[in-house]
């Protein structure tokens, strides 16, 4: 499993300030399983707009995974909406969102 440098800072942040002693212990196992790797767009993703739904973080993220033609797992369908709404179809898997609960 791989994760970009901007998906590991992201995940970091949160789990250090919302996540609950055992999450945190459980993001740090999860971390030294993943390979991390550098930001790198995809020319479709680097003409993509940034928008209400369409942050320019996510844009690094799913169009790393792109350019490296790999499949994304994630829970964020207002980025994919908006995406398409931009003529961009980005390979990924969406699975429902969960909440940290601070445990």
């Amino acid at each position: 499993m791989i994760m970009t440098e901007t998906t590991a800072a992201e995940f970091t942040n949160i789990y250090s300030k919302i996540g609950g002693t055992k999450e945190a212990a459980r993001a740090q196992r999860f971390m030294e399983k993943v390979k991390i790797v550098p930001d790198n767009l995809s020319v479709q993703a680097q003409n993509l707009k940034v928008t209400n739904s369409v942050g320019a973080n996510d844009i690094k993220i799913f169009g790393t995974a792109d350019q490296l033609g790999i499949q994304t797992l994630t829970s964020d369908a207002k980025f994919l909406r908006g995406t398409k709404a931009q003529g961009v179809d980005f390979d990924a898997y969406l699975h429902p969102p969960v909440s940290l609960t601070g445990q």
